[in-house]
């Protein structure tokens, strides 16, 4: 990488990441199904020498809120490569992607009428690296479920609603750190208009 540790030793490189999103089937014409799987490889916090991070796109979306906006007190996600972690997590919005996970989320949407429709996702998600240094935590960073409302007035205008309600694993107490860890939502409206 031509990157020195303070000691002088070369750092390489030795991250992994993979991603797949499964539509098998559809129950009928107004009914879809889908399943995403994947995993990023995190940096082992131990070593300087090697940075086995990986880290997807900030664009590529699983969770509303568990891989878009920074949540917990440490940086469970290792998410370095693309965020600044030397600040508060609380300054900071739609910053975060998907690293030093496995994750599993299966969702489904519902034409309701020719330009309304609804859907949602169940997302659980464990560490494949424990983020700290001399403390063991647990992998588990809990599940998400997402629910959205899609119109679409004209073939160009998309607005979207999105409810996120976050019940994180025991993870986010940070072992014997003692951090909070509570429930979380988020609520977003956005609006897309394509020329």
């Amino acid at each position: 990488t031509g990157v020195k540790t303070a000691a002088g030793s070369e750092v390489n490189m030795a991250g992994y990441g993979f991603a797949a999103e499964i539509s098998p089937f559809s129950a009928s014409g107004k009914w879809n199904w889908m399943l995403k799987l994947g995993a990023a490889s995190g940096d082992n916090p131990g070593t300087t020498d090697i940075d086995e991070g990986f880290a997807f796109n900030k664009n590529y979306d699983v969770a509303m809120l568990l891989f878009n906006h920074p949540v917990g007190k440490g940086d469970f996600l290792r998410s370095g490569l693309v965020r600044d972690t030397s600040t508060s997590a609380s300054t900071q919005v739609d910053t975060d992607a998907i690293s030093n996970v496995f994750y599993v989320s299966p969702s489904f949407s519902q034409q309701i009428k020719d330009r309304l429709s609804w859907g949602g996702s169940l997302t659980y998600a464990i560490l494949n690296q424990n983020p700290f240094v001399g403390n063991d935590i647990s992998k588990n960073l809990g599940m998400e479920f997402d629910a959205n409302l899609t119109y679409k007035p004209y073939d160009r205008f998309t607005w979207v609603n999105q409810v996120g309600l976050l019940f994180p694993g025991a993870a986010f107490n940070g072992g014997t750190l003692g951090y909070d860890n509570k429930f979380a939502y988020g609520i977003s409206s956005k609006a897309a208009i394509s020329f």
